[in-house]
């Protein structure tokens, strides 16, 4: 079916070029078009989106409605030269505003402001509001821009057919993840030739035949329908398609790197499918994120406090994750765990992202290099998206896809491929306060704590539910290289003294009298436990006072890293339950 559908749509566009040679009429359109005057900036329809989407209270919105700047300049706009077979025009290309407050209802009004009715559309290709709180129902699928991304948003009703018009679609990415689309997906979607349509985490139903058909068959796809309701068989045209293989390698330059084999090809987690057959099993399982459908057909729980705290694979004794819900909604991880390269010690990630109903998923992490007791000195993208699921019995379901670089060349391109795990974690701490059976005086200690000073480094103090504390630190070397460390360990909380303070009592005390400091195996499938070096790398005692301020000192048993002492200040602090 697949096939035939795309042999149609390329016949009729012959068809339609053929009878352009043959007609008089479409030249004559175009050379009016060429001689017409360029079209006014779509100024008029950017100031009433800025009013619909309450521009006053964005984050940023520099520049706009200023007479005195240019649209061009508008904080989120990009213009772009366009028409270039009628003497070319400036145009709006780009509308970049994700996670920007944006708030109100995408109404049919505002929508058909996009749809420029005589000229291409605004934007011309790009259209990048996700992660706001924009709400209502998309009445239509904006199918002339090539490239829409409406993700994390409060979006509601069923999905939007495609409207009646001969003209070939220009959308080739569609992102609507995130949101609380209903009903099933339009079976007319199949006249679509997406190589990237992201679906997931939204109250779908039915079957997914409509989403295959609507991929391209010319491309590498990515086909994104996990957290949905979808039921049925799972089509055996999916192997028609072509995503990207997470044991395959592919060639290109360096900067593709992200967009090509990234993100993987497939992702069907958290529906009701029916077992596929061995030959289909075998292809998912190929192209899947987390190395196929296994361990994720199940029913996942709310994101609430208590999937707050430190979390490991029971195989992989030496390495995990630490991630709080925070009260904003958001999540805060990092991730404690050790290199892919030999020279190497230790590496640790970290990012944040919203939390959605039943998940959180981390487009982006990012590591760090600097200098212990500086701070750090660049920010860099890790190569990972990772998802956090929780699925009850105090368990949470952890998958990440890597993309790595395989080899190069000296002309400039690289081989590059994916790495895909997925398994259930544990808790390694229970954070007091996280339900109304744990609460505890303390517990206003959790969270991320750091000194401004120092930006780049800092440390993650857990209060658990039986009175002790677990600490992370967050750092680097101490040689210069500019590579990470991090050390952890656990101690009573007390009241007292352990140096001179600064001005003021402290209230509470944490002493570890051993932080370790664990390196000796790698990331990945070099992973062994029995290779990690407890190192005992010294003392640690942490002063916290009652404007919610602390202080640091340390002893190492490393001299690189010596001793010493700084202030800290909360960066961040987890979400507890609401007692009466």
């Amino acid at each position: 079916m697949s096939n035939s559908r795309h042999g149609i749509h390329r016949f009729n566009r012959i068809v339609t070029i053929v009878a352009i040679g043959f007609c008089a009429g479409p030249l004559a359109v175009m050379t009016a078009q060429a001689l017409s005057p360029p079209p006014p900036l779509p100024v008029e329809a950017l100031e009433d989106f800025y009013e619909a989407m309450n521009g006053d209270d964005w984050h940023r919105n520099d520049g706009w409605l200023d007479e005195e700047v240019d649209v061009c300049d508008w904080y989120g706009i990009t213009c772009v030269v366009e028409g270039i077979q009628f003497g070319g025009f400036t145009w709006v290309g780009e509308i970049r505003l994700s996670d920007n407050n944006l708030s109100g209802e995408l109404t049919p009004e505002v929508i058909e402001r996009f749809n420029h009715p005589n000229w291409s559309p605004v934007p011309s290709r790009l259209l990048d509001l996700s992660g706001n709180d924009i709400s209502g129902k998309l009445s239509m699928l904006l199918e002339r821009i090539p490239v829409v991304r409406l993700a994390d948003n409060q979006l509601t009703g069923p999905l939007p057919t495609i409207g009646d018009s001969d003209d070939d679609f220009d959308l080739h990415e569609l992102d609507l993840a995130g949101n609380a689309f209903e009903g099933t997906i339009p079976e007319n979607w199949a006249q679509l030739n997406l190589d990237h349509l992201d679906l997931g985490d939204n109250l779908l139903e039915g079957d997914i035949a409509p989403a295959v058909a609507a991929m391209t068959l010319d491309e590498t796809i990515h086909l994104r329908l996990a957290g949905n309701q979808f039921t049925g068989p799972i089509p055996e045209e999916l192997m028609a398609l072509d995503p990207h293989p997470l044991d395959g390698s592919r060639t290109g330059p360096v900067e593709t790197l992200w967009s090509a084999a990234f993100p993987p090809g497939l992702d069907l987690c958290w529906n009701d499918f029916e077992t596929p057959d061995a030959e289909l099993a075998e292809f998912i399982d190929a192209h899947h994120h987390g190395g196929g459908l296994e361990n994720c057909q199940r029913q996942r729980l709310a994101m609430d406090p208590t999937v707050s705290g430190s979390w490991f694979d029971p195989e992989r004794d030496g390495e995990g994750f630490v991630h709080h819900l925070l009260e904003n909604g958001q999540v805060l991880q990092y991730w404690f765990t050790f290199p892919r390269q030999a020279d190497q010690q230790q590496a640790w990630h970290f990012g944040v992202a919203p939390a959605r109903e039943t998940s959180v998923r981390f487009e982006h992490l990012y590591t760090s290099t600097g200098r212990f007791n500086d701070g750090r000195d660049d920010l860099e993208a890790s190569p990972f998206r990772l998802s956090v699921n929780p699925v009850g019995n105090h368990r949470q379901t952890i998958d990440y896809s890597r993309s790595i670089i395989r080899g190069g060349s000296v002309s400039g391109l690289v081989s590059y491929g994916l790495e895909s795990n997925r398994a259930d974690h544990v808790p390694l701490t229970r954070l007091a306060g996280s339900t109304c059976d744990n609460q505890r005086p303390d517990q206003w200690l959790s969270g991320a704590w750091y000194d401004p000073e120092r930006d780049g480094e800092g440390f993650v103090v857990e209060v658990n539910e039986d009175g002790r504390a677990v600490v992370y630190w967050f750092t680097h070397t101490p040689d210069g290289s500019g590579e990470q460390a991090w050390m952890m360990g656990t101690g009573e909380i007390k009241s007292g003294v352990i140096n001179i303070p600064p001005p003021g009592l402290p209230t509470h005390t944490i002493v570890i009298d051993s932080m370790a400091r664990p390196t000796g195996t790698r990331f990945g499938a070099d992973f062994e436990h029995e290779d990690i070096v407890w190192e005992d790398w010294g003392r640690l005692g942490i002063e916290f006072f009652r404007d919610r301020t602390g202080h640091v000192y340390w002893d190492s048993n490393d001299d690189g890293f010596g001793s010493g002492d700084h202030p800290i200040e909360p960066l961040a602090r987890p979400m507890l339950a609401e007692c009466d």
